[in-house]
């Protein structure tokens, strides 16, 4: 038994490169899906979740207070507009 099309259930399928972890790219020649056999997906657990979103906050804070102290400063030195 061969490779079978996910989508459409066709052993027809051709190779079709790479993916970006070097596993086998397919082309199904029947409906045009692409496929990677055998797929692995990697879940970010919560707690890196949780993370990434509290040091992306944290990033677009700081970026948000140095726009402020720039303006603010070039505001009262009539450097922004005057």
């Amino acid at each position: 038994m061969g490779i079978c099309c996910p989508a459409c259930g066709s052993t027809k399928v051709k190779k079709n490169g790479h993916i970006h972890n070097g596993k086998q790219n397919r082309r199904c020649k029947k409906c045009g899906r692409q496929f990677a056999e055998n797929p692995r997906q990697k879940l970010i657990s919560l707690e890196k979740r949780e993370q990434i979103r509290n040091l992306l906050l944290e990033r677009i804070l700081e970026f948000l207070g140095c726009r402020y102290t720039y303006r603010h400063n070039a505001a009262s030195d009539g450097g922004l507009d005057g």
